[in-house]
């Protein structure tokens, strides 16, 4: 019996100081790798953000050489001359149609805009008027527009007949592609995260499911509406480290609000996998020293 004692009495001290110390090195290691993963994915998000400015210069250098090939064109400067409203209407749908661009507009001498045509939904014409006039004071530079709560990247070049320097200004042509799905996704792949674009706080598209892109409209708050980093957010059963970057300088809207933002969201699933395993072999381990130790 004092044998048994003994040993009772030598066992419970070590149950209770594997236990604890059981419990304090799952504590401890969730805690660093929960750190360094929410560092890694800040870093990331970072690099995202990156990513996306990468292929948004590219695109713009591209949209540029487009625009500025259109306003060399002998066909549709001819076509500028005619100064009749109906006659450039009609004629200008072929000039969209092999620009293959999804958004395009003609304008007249002062700025006035005499066509416009999209693919979509047909746009609110005064949006556009007013949105254009952005792109004449900036015509060396792609803007992002929204118009009707769908974003454009435009480039504008005026046509002139003659030489640039001392020629007769003909009017403007302005072209540009649609933010779409397409655009969002390509973005996905290359960041290697969940992407989603808005415009006034709302999301004009996203690459998350129907379920989670309603849950992002509800939950997103500021993350929506103004730059953010590294802000947590739960969609479905996952969570998610985010954040927001406006796509234009400031001042290049009339309002704040009105800027279009890229937000991205890193998935935390993979780290809490990475955190479940190691409990488990640290919980092993535990066990396997109990029963050697007993």
């Amino acid at each position: 019996m004092d044998r048994l004692r003994m040993r009772t009495t030598l066992l419970i001290p070590l149950l209770v100081l594997s236990f604890g110390c059981t419990v304090l090195s799952l504590l401890v290691i969730r805690t660093i790798v929960q750190q360094q993963t929410q560092a890694n994915l800040a870093s990331d998000l970072q690099h995202s953000v990156k990513t996306y400015q990468n292929l948004q210069h590219q695109q713009r250098e591209l949209l540029s050489r487009e625009s500025a090939l259109l306003a060399d064109l002998p066909s549709l400067k001819s076509l500028m001359t005619t100064y009749d409203q109906r006659t450039i209407e009609d004629g200008g749908v072929e000039f969209w149609q092999v620009s293959g661009c999804d958004f395009f507009a003609l304008l007249n001498q002062n700025g006035k805009l005499i066509a416009s045509y999209n693919r979509g939904p047909a746009l609110d014409r005064s949006g556009v008027s007013k949105g254009l006039e952005i792109g004449q004071r900036k015509p060396d530079e792609p803007i992002l527009l929204s118009l009707n709560d769908r974003i454009f990247e435009i480039s504008t070049q005026p046509l002139y007949f003659g030489p640039k320097e001392g020629g007769t200004l003909l009017g403007f042509v302005a072209v540009g592609y649609a933010i779409d799905e397409h655009v969002a996704r390509a973005v996905s792949e290359a960041a290697a995260a969940e992407v989603a674009f808005t415009v006034d706080g709302k999301v004009v598209v996203s690459t998350l499911s129907p379920v989670l892109h309603q849950q992002l409209i509800e939950r997103g708050g500021e993350l929506l509406q103004l730059p953010t980093q590294n802000r947590m957010i739960r969609l479905g059963k996952v969570d998610y480290l985010a954040a927001s970057e406006r796509l234009t300088n400031s001042g290049v809207q009339e309002s704040a609000s009105q800027v279009p933002q890229l937000v991205v969201l890193k998935s935390f699933e993979g780290a809490t996998q990475l955190v479940d395993r190691v409990n488990r072999w640290v919980l092993a381990l535990a066990l396997l020293a109990l029963v050697v130790g007993s």
